[in-house]
């Protein structure tokens, strides 16, 4: 059986003290660790060791990786040296901690005498230290009272049911007690490995009651309409909306919509049609190949059947539908699908959610990351899925960039003609003064034109940044046949992938590579990725701009 040989006793260098046997063995190891991306050496003159901790970019993970795995005369590591790279990295050592340590001992030395004969595994990293993230502060919120709430089931529901969330559409009438408010709770601070306090970034922030609700006299927490119309839930304000309600489909009896109010399509929206607001839209049927413009969130209880690029449908708030099928669906929240997604152009600039079915062909943005069952086809459909920055942001940087370079050298051109005239100023010719005050002032033009295209790059990567860390989370399966982006890099994936995996991107020795990480087990699969080819992207824009002289950038950057 395995017995711990480290004593809680310190050397000279504040190391652990090592029992006798293993003192020579010790001397030859040293510890080199990588936490945020630099590199301490614990003795710089002794051999490096094979053992590195890898910590997360939170802090709130560790992990610790054998370097000399594949080596013939590979020796397993002992718990004196796991603890060593610990200490090194400055990761608090508890009962956890150590607990840990003795699984991956257990592991990497394979059975012992006696016990069943079998393979070794060596994980590439193994999970050894966890922290404790902090918690948000929760905002208040409202509740339904039961009655209101028996129409808004779960969205992925394969009934015929309201896929609702706070921001879909329900209509109430005047005078009646829709809820209660639930108070606000105070964020908590967390701990990272290395014992450090993570403070909560924010508390939570009370729900304010707008216009056309009350709250009752008799209850504070209790919600009551003032009038007929559809309660809105967003953020920190709840206020009610008047609705505008079409009995059946959209047809020639109703025409083509553009209004300013709520909308509730009982039928569906057939193709050919336009259907505009400056709020939000709720159909109880399907879209078909429509135009379908809408200022706050979508609801379809139906699909969305795009039949191309025939149909588009855009919404400034989050999109909830039950199937898309060759659809082109652009949305500033998130993207909800219960079934699948095929053959279809998705751009969010939140998440997108296909936690009950697959994605199949098409490209799909999510900025945010993407959850979904199974990722391709068994029958090899090309799949293009991609997170965080978008590729089309990328390439309008660089050719920020670009011009911006230009722009800098044209400045010293002109300024290299107008100096010689300056240095010279008493001797020059009215004329000639006349054309170095011309040159000055085109300098002083460039220079200020800089500043401007350098703030107008700045703001625009910080628009497309992501607010997290985002990636690709498959629950069961993904395929061969699938490209998949993160920010300017992508990878293709040519052998299927069995879930749970969460493909992302990660910093190892100061080199960003995409990994397959299995949550459930914590082992890591490198993947090989490249980066994109912008300059490509812009070479397709100036042949776009050559044949109808408009500029492409600004409408790529929303493109799915």
């Amino acid at each position: 059986m395995f017995r711990p040989l480290v004593s809680h006793m310190t050397g000279s260098v504040g190391c652990p003290t090592i029992n006798p046997r293993l003192t020579e063995r010790w001397r030859w190891y040293t510890v080199r660790t990588r936490a945020r991306g630099c590199l301490m050496d614990v003795d710089a003159t002794t051999k490096a060791s094979r053992l590195e901790i890898v910590i997360s970019d939170d802090r709130t993970q560790a992990w610790v990786k054998l370097l000399d795995a594949a080596d013939p005369e590979f020796q397993p590591p002992t718990a004196a040296e796991v603890l060593a790279a610990l200490e090194a990295a400055k990761v608090e050592i508890n009962d956890a901690v150590r607990a840990r340590i003795d699984e991956y001992i257990r592991i990497v030395a394979g059975p012992e005498e006696g016990e069943a004969d079998g393979p070794r595994e060596i994980p590439s990293e193994f999970l050894i230290a966890e922290g404790r993230p902090p918690t948000d502060g929760q905002d208040g919120t409202f509740e339904w009272h039961e009655q209101h709430r028996q129409t808004q089931r779960d969205w992925q529901s394969d009934d015929r049911v309201d896929y609702y969330s706070l921001e879909s559409i329900l209509t109430v009438e005047a005078g009646v007690a829709i809820g209660r408010i639930t108070e606000p709770i105070k964020g908590d601070d967390g701990m990272d490995v290395c014992g450090r306090v993570l403070p909560s970034r924010r508390d939570g922030t009370p729900l304010e009651v707008g216009s056309g609700l009350s709250l009752s006299p008799d209850d504070p927490l209790e919600v009551v309409t003032e009038a007929a119309g559809h309660v809105v839930v967003r953020q920190d304000r709840m206020w009610l909306e008047e609705v505008l309600s079409i009995a059946g489909d959209v047809d020639f009896d109703s025409g083509s919509l553009n209004v300013c109010t709520d909308v509730h399509v009982r039928g569906m929206v057939p193709s050919n049609f336009k259907v505009r607001t400056t709020k939000s839209l709720t159909v109880e049927q399907a879209i078909e190949a429509a135009q379908v413009d809408v200022g706050g969130d979508l609801v379809v209880r139906g699909g969305i059947l795009g039949q191309g690029r025939k149909g588009r449908i855009q919404a400034a708030g989050s999109i909830t539908v039950r199937f898309c099928e060759k659809a082109q669906l652009k949305a500033a929240g998130d993207v909800k699908v219960c079934k699948e997604v095929i053959h279809s152009h998705v751009h969010s600039e939140g998440r997108l959610l296909v936690e009950a079915g697959p994605i199949i062909g098409g490209e799909e943005y999510a900025r945010e990351g993407i959850e979904v069952q199974t990722l391709g086809s068994g029958v090899g459909v090309a799949t293009c899925v991609a997170v965080g920055m978008h590729r089309n942001v990328l390439a309008q940087a660089l050719r920020l960039e670009q011009r911006l370079k230009e722009r800098v050298k044209l400045a010293e051109r002109t300024r290299a003609q107008v100096e010689p005239l300056l240095a010279n100023l008493k001797r020059l010719t009215a004329q000639q003064r006349k054309q170095a005050a011309e040159l000055l002032n085109k300098v002083k033009e460039l220079m200020l034109s800089l500043d401007d295209m350098r703030s107008e790059r700045e703001e625009l990567l910080a628009r497309a940044r992501s607010q997290g860390h985002p990636a690709v989370v498959i629950s069961k399966q993904v395929f061969g046949k699938v490209r998949v982006g993160i920010g300017g890099r992508e990878t293709v994936l040519t052998k299927p992938l069995a879930g749970p995996v969460q493909i992302e991107e990660r910093k190892v020795k100061n080199v960003t590579e995409f990994v397959a990480v299995n949550p459930l087990t914590g082992s890591v699969t490198v993947l090989g990725s490249t980066r994109v080819d912008l300059a490509a992207i812009l070479q397709q824009w100036e042949q776009a701009e050559q044949e109808d002289g408009t500029d492409k950038s600004d409408a790529a950057n929303g493109a799915a």
